[in-house]
């Protein structure tokens, strides 16, 4: 039997049941696989140096991970995160834990649109030495950034602290040249690659570039210090959710509460006072950074680091300014 549309439109015969069956799930099949690609992800990871039988899929909040969604290892010694919901673009991790007592840790996830299926390898001594990314051309890219920058930020640091030890033209010259190389491998890459997700993070945290002006080096350093305090935050906003959403956002944070300051009080002060009062639009961002920096400078032993921690004892704690806590 064949039906008169079909006949004068396109002349084939209605289906048998068990082939009308057949197209139906072929195409709840297709729907399904095109929503999964839209909204899902389906993540297959693969941590070597890894003891522990399972993983997280979940997300990243300042220098903490928040574990959501399990996944066992396989037989072959891997891990599949599979799920159809919904789940915004953006910065996610694959959490683990390296030992009993430890905190969880974490390697970063981009989720981008139509790109939520791909593999990951790594090694959690050293995730981005040499990873082996199928399918996700954003997260080769961000893993390479990661390992391109890791030795120019870590000398930037260390220098930074070497000129508060110092205090001479000699260790200024040193880490503003550091941050130049900082700098060059954060523009090299947004050259690049403009139109990654990579490189937009990157624009937000780049470091910006303060002109060294002065006749002694204790000058210079006011000078630059009150530069950084004018432009420092000209591309990024603390309270955006997208700059807590990734370790680089944190680090670009403590750079400025941390390691620019002059190392004594009132700059250091001065610092704090700054990002608080950026962050007070966004309770959560603030609630985190502020306990962070109260646990930070309560264990700093130099530059008179206990001076900030009593400060911000009496200053915010004991006046109320953040209920959470409890003045004992």
């Amino acid at each position: 039997m064949t039906c008169p549309l079909d006949s004068q439109f396109f002349n084939f015969p209605i289906p048998s049941f068990p082939m009308r069956v057949l197209l139906f799930s072929t195409l709840q099949l297709f729907l399904f696989s095109t929503a999964f690609a839209q909204n899902g992800y389906q993540i297959r990871a693969k941590l070597n140096g890894l003891s522990y039988d399972t993983l997280w899929f979940g997300r990243s909040f300042g220098k903490r991970a928040v574990a959501e969604f399990p996944a066992t290892r396989q037989p072959d010694g891997w891990y599949e995160f599979k799920n159809d919901s919904l789940k915004p673009d953006g910065l996610y991790a694959i959490v683990y834990k390296r030992a009993a007592k430890a905190k969880y840790q974490y390697v970063p996830c981009w989720l981008p649109a139509g790109n939520r299926q791909f593999s990951l390898e790594t090694s959690i001594d050293g995730p981005f030495a040499a990873p082996k990314i199928t399918g996700s051309p954003e997260n080769e890219l961000f893993y390479q950034y990661l390992r391109d920058a890791e030795r120019p930020i870590d000398r930037r640091d260390s220098l930074a602290f070497e000129w508060r030890d110092r205090w001479d033209a000699e260790s200024l010259q040193l880490w503003a040249a550091a941050e130049d190389s900082v700098r060059a491998v954060q523009d090299r890459f947004i050259q690049k690659n403009p139109a990654s997700l990579a490189a937009n993070y990157i624009k937000m945290t780049r470091l910006p570039a303060p002109p060294l002006v002065g006749k002694t080096p204790s000058e210079q350093a006011a000078n630059r210090w009150a530069w950084f305090r004018k432009n420092y935050f000209a591309n990024a906003d603390p309270a955006a959710p997208a700059l807590f959403s990734s370790p680089l956002g944190i680090e670009f944070m403590d750079y400025f509460v941390f390691k620019l300051p002059p190392p004594e009080p009132d700059s250091m002060k001065s610092a704090i006072r700054q990002v608080l009062a950026l962050l007070e639009k966004n309770p959560d961002h603030f609630k985190y950074y502020f306990n962070y920096i109260v646990n930070s400078y309560g264990s700093m032993s130099k530059y008179r680091g206990d001076e900030v921690f009593y400060w911000l004892i009496k200053e915010w704690i004991e006046k109320d300014k953040a209920p959470w806590t409890k003045p004992e």
